[in-house]
């Protein structure tokens, strides 16, 4: 078996990488291999002999590339879900080549510092209190996760109860109030801080997800301790989007983020012409219509 190094193994994973990225528009937006196909490509004996980087690397395109969807394309809607920037990977694949344990900032100095400058650019950008702290997620379970976590001790030591030292037993009783059709999400956060997911008092929404006034105001009476998880459950219909604007008026946050896109507009106004032809030029000329073509994609 040849042995190989590490430069031309990386650089065989770099061009299936960038074979895939360059092909992406082309490729149907769905995978071409259901879960079942996909489990059986991949299942084999466990090998007696090793193979080389290359042969390895080769495999797993060979294998995976079929099961994909094309998520990192400009015609992939589906979900929440969004691409990566090239230059993004890259630097992911840096990090990875680095091999760095970013547990504190002894171990790995600069992921420490490359950590903090971003959080600073963030709290800049959006024009939050400097003093916040921020922390990267590794997705949305876990980001309600954290938060909620912070909402529980915050709610609790207000009613004189440290949850962080005591823990949950015999901790006073927390009402948590949560929209009727909140992300599943949520609900799988609240149940690992110890809420469960009998306990919580769903509150009816409206057609667009809302949480109606009536209702909250119901539920608020129900308990003098309360954790309200204001959540955007529809986020993936729409209808929802066709009246996003109206909807982004009843949101707290959006002055925040209002005063963000107007700082941001002039970097970006040299480019909103050709993006937005780009993205003409993306759309099926017989669909038009992305959430249409969502769904013909699907076929």
């Amino acid at each position: 078996m040849k042995e190989e190094t590490t430069r031309e193994i990386l650089q065989c994973a770099a061009e299936h990488a960038a074979r895939f990225r360059e092909k992406i528009t082309e490729l149907p937006q769905r995978p071409e291999l259901s879960y079942p196909a996909a489990l059986e490509t991949f299942r084999e004996t466990l090998p007696e002999r090793g193979s080389t980087g290359s042969e390895v690397i080769g495999e797993l395109a060979a294998k995976a590339e079929p099961g994909l969807h094309a998520m990192t394309g400009p015609r992939f809607f589906g979900w929440v879900i969004g691409g990566s920037h090239p230059v993004g990977v890259a630097a992911d694949w840096m990090t990875s080549a680095w091999g760095q344990n970013a547990g504190n900032h002894h171990a790995a100095p600069a992921a420490a510092a490359a950590e903090a400058i971003a959080a600073y650019w963030l709290l800049d950008l959006l024009d939050l209190p400097r003093e916040s702290s921020v922390g990267f997620a590794t997705g949305a379970t876990l980001a309600n996760f954290i938060c909620l976590a912070a909402a529980r001790g915050e709610v609790l030591r207000q009613a004189g109860w440290d949850v962080e030292a005591q823990g949950l037993f015999g901790a006073p009783p927390v009402v948590v109030l949560i929209g009727d059709d909140a992300h599943a999400t949520v609900f799988s956060a609240l149940q690992f801080l110890g809420f469960g997911h009998d306990r919580l008092l769903r509150v009816q929404t409206d057609d667009m997800g809302r949480i109606t006034g009536p209702a909250f105001a119901g539920g608020s009476g129900a308990g003098l301790r309360s954790l309200h998880c204001d959540t955007a459950g529809r986020t993936d219909q729409y209808r929802c989007l066709r009246r996003l604007r109206r909807h982004y008026a009843d949101c707290p946050g959006f002055g925040r983020l209002g005063s963000c896109r107007r700082r941001l507009r002039p970097m970006g106004a040299r480019h909103s012409r050709k993006a937005r032809a780009h993205r003409r030029d993306q759309r099926s000329p017989l669909l038009g219509d992305r959430w249409a073509q969502m769904a013909a994609d699907a076929l």
